[in-house]
Order: C-alpha cells, then structure tokens, then sequence
C-alpha cells in the first residue's frame, strides 16, 4: 500500500512555520546585537562628556587656587607631549588660556575662565542627560526585543 503525500506525519506548513519562527527569531536577535552596540556608543560618548565635565570643575578648582594665590609665581608641571613633562614657571597668572573646543584656545581672565568653565559644563551636563535619556530608550527596546524573542522561542 502506498501512502500519500497528505497522510505523511510533518506536513510542510508546518515546517514552513517552524522555519519563519527561526527566521524571524534570527532577525530579533540581530537587531538586539546592534541595539547592543548602540547603547556601547551611548554610553562611550557620554562618557567623553563627562570627562570633560570632569576637565572644566578642575579648571574652576585649580583657577579658585590661583585666586588665593594672587600675585605669586606659579611652578608647574606642563605636558609637552606623548606624556612628557617639564617644569614651567608662570610669572604671571591674571590671564590663562582656556581650550573653548576644536583645538581652539582663548586667553581669559581668571574670573572669566571661571564663568565660561560653568557655563559650559551647563551645556555639557544637558548633552549628558540628553545621552542617559537614549540610553534608557535603547534598553527599553532591549527590554521588548528580548520579550518578542522569548514568545517566538515559546511559541517555538
């Protein structure tokens, strides 16, 4: 007796169900790796941010020390490159040069490096929310990616 196509136990819908779940399963999980990598990205550039947050308090800092110390010479270490220092001797200290961005530089007041430092690490400080707040929109997607894939394989 010869048995049909029909009566065979695995009907092909079946397996064409089964290799679209797959598909599909794949497919998440290759969105969740590069959700993965844009959150890793997220999280470096907010991380810049606030190293140079951290850079403009030391400015404010270390200006506030030379306000104390108005009128004296100043010695200091100063990196000459490739993390190379040599001494250097300030005579003067009423006026410092402040980097304002792309390699920019801008000879300031003491009082006015203190105002620009505050100012910009305002600026700082709002681009660094606007960082957290991406970085919770990705792990919420993360979040739903990772529910959707826990279906399919459940449905699996």
């Amino acid at each position: 007796m010869r048995q049909h196509e029909d009566d065979h136990p695995t009907s092909s819908g079946v397996d064409s169900e089964d290799h679209e779940g797959k598909e599909k399963t794949s497919a998440y999980e290759a969105f969740m790796q590069r959700l993965k990598a844009d959150l890793q990205h997220v999280y470096s550039l907010r991380g810049s941010v606030q190293t140079r947050i951290d850079a403009y308090q030391a400015l404010i800092t270390n200006t506030m020390a030379l306000e104390a110390e108005d009128g004296q010479d100043l010695r200091t270490l100063v990196n000459v490159g490739a993390e190379f220092y040599c001494q250097a001797e300030v005579p003067n200290t009423a006026r410092i040069y402040v980097d304002v961005g792309l390699g920019f530089h801008v000879e300031l007041s003491r009082t006015e490096a203190v105002d620009f430092a505050k100012v910009y690490i305002q600026s700082l400080e709002t681009q660094t929310e606007k960082y957290t707040e991406k970085a919770a929109r990705i792990k919420a997607h993360l979040k739903l990616v990772g529910e959707g894939i826990f279906e399919l394989n459940k449905q699996s």
